[in-house]
């Protein structure tokens, strides 16, 4: 797309990471995204030949941690992924990737600039009401490591992968006797009943004795144990509470001091308004053709006609053309160099001659020329100050860590000194334990000082854990190491499981029993009065049917049909832990005339894309396997 690719060295404001916005197809083989455009990055692996380098690895590695962060939400734990393992499982996806892109552009598919410049410019977080903003675009991928470029390489390996899937799933033949008879089997229909046991209903009467007690205890005493545990108190440092600090001092003659030495640091920045019609030359359309067009089009122009109709009608820029070929404010530097030379050359109002660039060929207009001015001082004053106290902030906060650090290491014994020499407040907790939420001390660093031999066993203060922009010192008030549970403490807990244990196996034995029944001809009523309980009867009922549990609905549907006056029987588990008897006793296949198109339809693309699916997995299977992998 020439507007987005002309401004891609453009500057903006930084942007909220992309993770969800990089369009299906980015994802759609979970094989992440990647591009190497430096011929002095090392490799890390060869795939064919085909070398994937180092910074691709890492990339799309930081990627997939920073996602994976974002899923673990704001209590995240960097310490808990391997990136040893991740960045393996990288390697793996990226191999994958250059295998299958390997076999696509030997079969000749492409992805087209003008097909990427659709998607980009339709990507609803790349727009602004509705409409695509370049530099959302730009500071969008700047945020998950991708510059313009690199995100259209792999936005156009992602289009090639999906065509060749979409080319597979394209070939697959289903005869008219298979969608028929895949489609009679989808809408069967079956009736059946089922028992539900519950673990409840056979718990009655349920006596463990003192000796199943002792015996399990024996057995399993070991995973009755106390969690180890903590005590703490601590103190806690942080940036934000020393902006307030009366060691931080912001007078007047400082702010406007600042203010100047900004003001002398601004280079005042000419920006131009500009507007352009793009006529793209190519295979299609040779470079003199276009430069003809172009010519043409200053003709009606001079005519009478407006420079923004003909850009919508005419232009082949889709992320201007709607806007009559504005391309808003831009900065030298942001445009390819034959747009801008002719861009800088113009008077407001002025047209230029025709401009050849690598996109194809431009008529540039000038709309308006304007100069940025530096802001005046009172309204830079409260920025100035914020950030002249943060500076200062932050290097007391340094300056602080230290002496708390040497102060708490001078007097282990107590957090006392510290509190009173630099105000702090003492804060406490009790019971922190290893995998506890919702508490700073869910931070692995956290968690591993107050366990440490010098805090737990010697009841030292810790040495300074720092939490982002806060720095903590803490300190044992009773540590509690795990220990073994005494009998007496979890006899009810036993008890428990082996109620629960017996039941399941009386539950089991009943639905062994009622099958053994069914099989022998007795009636269904008579058995479910000797358990007190109602078979549930359901007629004509189809596969994933929402009232009926998709544990008994699926036993349902795979147990065999039944000969007629005849029951077909089975057991399952359902979600609650119940066990459920199921029969069926009629199969009504589905009636293909019955469907209406639409519902043959969709059945036929569902058939094919199975299809489809277990081929491409075979053909990258053997692709793999064929390839010649070195490096890894």
């Amino acid at each position: 797309m020439a507007m987005m690719k002309m401004r891609d060295r453009a500057q903006g404001r930084g942007g909220k990471i992309i993770a969800g916005a990089v369009i299906f197809v980015l994802a759609v083989f979970g094989f992440g995204a990647f591009t190497s455009f430096v011929d002095t990055d090392p490799s890390v692996v060869e795939v064919n030949g085909v070398s994937i380098n180092q910074s691709s690895v890492l990339s799309e590695t930081e990627r997939r941690k920073r996602r994976l962060l974002a899923q673990m939400g704001e209590a995240a734990d960097p310490s808990l992924i391997n990136d040893t393992l991740l960045q393996q499982s990288v390697i793996e996806r990226l191999i994958d990737r250059s295998i299958l892109l390997q076999f696509g552009e030997d079969l000749g598919l492409a992805a087209s600039d003008s097909r990427l410049d659709e998607i980009i410019t339709e990507i609803p977080a790349f727009q602004i009401d509705g409409v695509f903003s370049a530099d959302l675009y730009r500071n969008l991928l700047a945020n998950d490591r991708h510059t313009p470029i690199s995100f259209r390489a792999a936005l156009r390996e992602s289009l090639i992968l999906e065509d060749l899937q979409t080319a597979l799933f394209d070939s697959q033949l289903v005869l008219d006797w298979e969608l028929k008879r895949i489609s009679n089997l989808l809408s069967q229909t079956r009736d059946l009943a089922y028992l539900v046991l519950k673990t409840d209903s056979f718990m009655q009467d349920l006596e463990i004795g003192e000796e199943a007690i002792n015996e399990y205890f024996e057995l399993n005493g070991s995973s009755f144990r106390t969690q180890e545990s903590i005590d703490l108190s601590y103190v806690r440092l942080s940036v934000d509470a020393l902006l307030q600090d009366d060691e931080i001092v912001v007078n007047d003659e400082a702010l406007l001091s600042r203010y100047e030495e900004d003001k002398a640091a601004f280079a005042a920045t000419e920006t131009r308004r500009a507007s352009h019609i793009l006529i793209n030359a190519g295979d299609d359309r040779s470079e003199a053709e276009a430069t003809q067009l172009i010519t043409d089009i200053i003709a009606r122009i001079g005519a009478g006609e407006s420079f923004e109709s003909l850009a919508k009608e005419l232009s082949d820029d889709p992320g201007s053309s709607g806007l009559g070929g504005d391309l808003g404010y831009v900065t030298q530097g942001a445009m390819v160099p034959e747009f801008e030379e002719a861009l800088w050359a113009l008077k407001v109002d002025e047209l230029s001659a025709p401009v050849v660039s690598e996109f194809g060929v431009h008529l540039i207009k000038l709309l308006d020329i304007r100069l940025d001015e530096f802001p005046g001082f009172e309204e830079q004053k409260e920025a100035i100050a914020h950030t002249m106290r943060l500076e200062q902030a932050e290097e007391l906060f340094v300056e602080r860590i230290q002496l708390i650090d040497d102060l708490a290491f001078q007097e282990p014994d107590s957090l006392t000194p510290v509190v009173e020499q630099f105000g702090l407040e003492l804060n406490k907790i009790t019971g922190v334990h290893r995998g506890m939420e919702d508490s700073v001390f869910a931070n692995a660093n956290m968690l591993d000082a107050a366990f440490s031999s010098d805090v737990a066993d010697e009841g030292f203060n810790s040495k300074t854990v720092q939490v982002g922009d806060s720095a903590y010192w803490i300190r044992s008030d009773g540590y509690y190491p795990a220990s073994q549970k005494a009998l007496d403490e979890v006899r009810e807990e036993i008890k428990s499981i082996l109620v629960s244990e017996a039941a399941r196996d009386r539950i089991d034995q009943a639905a062994e029993d009622i099958l053994q029944q069914l099989a022998d001809g007795e009636g269904s009523t008579t058995i479910a009065a000797k358990y007190s309980m109602d078979w549930n009867q359901v007629s004509s009922v189809k596969r994933n049917q929402a009232e009926i549990p998709p544990a008994i609905a699926t036993l349902a549907f795979t147990l065999p049909r039944p000969a007629p006056g005849k029951k077909s029987t089975g057991k399952t588990t359902i979600a609650d832990g119940s066990v459920a008897v199921v029969t069926v006793t009629s199969v009504t296949d589905g009636d293909f005339a019955a469907l209406t198109d639409k519902d043959r339809g969709d059945i036929k693309t569902q058939l094919e894309r199975s299809i489809g699916q277990d081929d491409f997995q075979a053909l990258h299977t053997s692709l793999k396997a064929a390839a010649s992998i070195s490096g890894r």
